[in-house]
């Protein structure tokens, strides 16, 4: 499996070790976004560009390109490792459910953070530490 395939695809499965790779290649992107990038400095280029919305546009697009390819690369690893475990890979949304919920009723009071805490938690367990399932190819 080459790297393009192994980070962007929706297909197959994947093992631990794998998912967790994934995992960390996401999170070197995000930390490198957030070493490096800021609101000043993202309106300075697009200053730099030519001082036009579209250029402000064009800036925050990129930003926004980078955030999909790390959410894509999460993704698919996540719902190819849930095929490992013969689950769905809606199943995924599971995940995200308590927090997102949690996050519209309460805002950023304690027990939205402590949803997306559990949330994490469960997301990570499932995905990075309980085993893989026989292959039955029922969610490929």
């Amino acid at each position: 499996m080459d790297w393009l395939r192994a980070l962007f695809s929706f297909r197959g499965r994947v093992g631990r070790g794998s998912w967790w790779i994934a995992a960390a290649f996401a999170a070197v992107m995000a930390t490198l976004h957030f070493a490096f990038v800021t609101e000043a400095g993202l309106v300075a280029l697009a200053r730099r560009l030519g001082r036009s919305p579209a250029a402000l546009f064009l800036v925050w697009g990129l930003v926004a390109v980078w955030w999909g390819l790390i959410g894509w690369i999460l993704a698919a690893a996540s719902i190819r490792r849930l095929a490992d475990r013969g689950h769905a890979g809606w199943r995924l949304l599971l995940f995200l459910a308590p927090a997102a919920v949690a996050g519209h009723f309460l805002g950023r009071w304690w027990p939205a953070e402590l949803a997306m805490i559990a949330s994490l938690a469960w997301m990570v367990g499932e995905l990075g530490l309980l085993p893989g399932d026989e292959p039955d190819d029922r969610h490929l």
